[in-house]
Parts: structure tokens; C-alpha cells; sequence
């Protein structure tokens, strides 16, 4: 019986073998902080590289350190997934004031610290790349990381808008070029989204939405944005997870 137990131990080496190798290229976590996505994000956490879900952005701060310690390698995309409608990268009560500002600007700067020179950074609230100037104030802020959000609503096989600027201050500077607007630009880029979440067939140009129209129009033309498929998908993130497919 023993010697039985040491030839099916040996026979399964191979198991062991398989996932002693595996290495993470990427990493996703899952900020479910109003029970939304719960039970979604619970299925995924289990078959992807990931943190969470959590509530709190502190519980993503140290679930990230714990990460950080079993796979010590560069990534080459992380994914921040959270319930939204576009009006942040990342969507949680925490913004609501200046700890919660402080502790999410933590977290992101580690985790764009965590990607290789060529890594891209994900932001999977829906709508969240509407407004492209977010994503390239970003991408300014940490010294042209590319980055990419939801052009509409999260699907497997939904659009993104994808950016990266290196010149700091550039986005400023567009803004400080553009025709002033009716509305001026923060209320023209809530009515991007109002659009696009009303989905009524109208159409997104400068009469509706001015001087976000005008910079996301800017950003494409000058190679800064693009409108393409996701970076990173769920469905490789799992591939990578299951059968470390790199």
C-alpha cells in the first residue's frame, strides 16, 4: 500500500511541476465596495490572479503587499475592477474625501511601480474612457504608462479607449487651446456619458458636448488616445491563471 502511494506520487509530479511554474503576467482586483458585483467578483477572484474582492481601498493596500511578496515579477498588465458609471477611474465612497483621495493614489502608484516598461494599466468601471482626459492626465502623471478604460459598458468583448502621453502638462495645455464652450468642459464631459448612458441614438459632436468633444477629437487625431479592443481580457486573465499562457 505504501509503495502504491509513492508510484501515484510520482505520477502526479507532473501536476505539481505544472504549478510550481506558473508565473503571473498580470493581476486584477476587485473593489466591490457597495455588494454590486459581489457574487460575480467572487467567481472570478478564484480563477484569476487577484486581490479581493474587498471593500475598501485599504484592504486592496495590503492585499496588493501580500501579492507582492509571493510573486516578486514585473507584470505586464493589472486590471481595477469596481462598479461605475464613468465619472471616475475608479469608483468608490472613498473619494468622498481627502483620506480616501490619498489612500487610492497609494495603490495606484504601487501598482503601476508592479508593471514592465511596456505594461498597460486597466480601469474596467463602465464608461470610464469616455472622457479621454482622465486617461491622459493619468497616463502624464506616471510618466506615460499606458493606460486604457471602457468605451461603453464592461463586456468580454467591449471596446476601449486606450492612451499614453509622456509630455507633462500637455493636457493642460489643450484644454488652455480649446474654444470655451456654453457649458464649459467638465459639465460637456458629463454630458458624454449622459449620452452614451442614455444609448437614444444621439449623437456625440461639438454642438452636444464642446469642449470634450474637442479634446477627445485632439487626443485621437494627435496619437495620443485610441478606440480599441481591451488590453487584457477576463477570459486572459484566466488563461494565464489556469494554464500559464504568458
Amino acid at each position: 500500500m505504501i509503495n502504491l502511494l509513492k508510484v501515484l506520487d510520482q505520477d502526479n509530479m507532473w501536476v505539481k511541476d505544472l504549478f510550481s511554474k506558473r508565473k503571473p503576467n498580470n493581476l486584477v482586483i476587485y473593489l466591490d465596495y457597495d455588494g454590486r458585483d459581489r457574487y460575480l467578483f467572487k467567481i472570478f477572484s478564484k480563477l484569476t490572479y487577484s486581490i479581493g474582492p474587498v471593500k475598501t481601498i485599504g484592504e486592496a493596500i495590503t492585499g496588493l503587499n501580500k501579492f507582492k511578496e509571493k510573486y516578486p515579477f514585473k507584470l505586464k498588465y493589472i486590471t481595477i475592477n469596481t462598479y461605475g458609471e464613468g465619472k471616475h477611474l475608479v469608483n468608490t465612497k472613498e473619494l468622498k474625501n481627502k483620506e480616501g483621495e490619498e489612500k487610492l493614489n497609494v495603490l495606484l502608484g504601487e501598482l503601476v511601480n508592479l508593471l514592465d516598461e511596456n505594461g498597460t494599466i486597466q480601469f474596467a468601471t463602465c464608461f470610464g474612457g469616455l472622457s479621454h482626459r482622465k486617461l491622459v492626465e493619468f497616463s502624464e502623471k506616471y510618466d506615460g504608462v499606458n493606460v486604457g478604460s471602457m468605451h461603453s459598458q464592461y463586456s468580454l468583448n467591449g471596446k476601449a479607449v486606450v492612451c499614453k502621453c509622456t509630455q507633462k502638462g500637455y493636457s493642460d495645455s489643450v484644454v488652455q487651446s480649446l474654444p470655451e464652450s456654453k457649458n464649459g468642459m467638465l459639465k460637456d464631459e458629463f454630458e458624454i456619458l449622459n449620452i452614451h448612458t442614455r444609448d437614444e441614438g444621439e449623437e456625440v459632436n461639438w454642438k452636444t458636448c464642446g469642449m470634450a468633444y474637442e479634446y477627445n477629437k485632439l487626443m485621437v487625431e494627435n496619437g495620443i488616445c485610441s478606440v480599441q479592443k481591451q488590453p487584457f481580457t477576463s477570459l486572459e486573465c484566466v488563461m494565464n491563471y489556469l494554464f500559464n499562457k504568458q
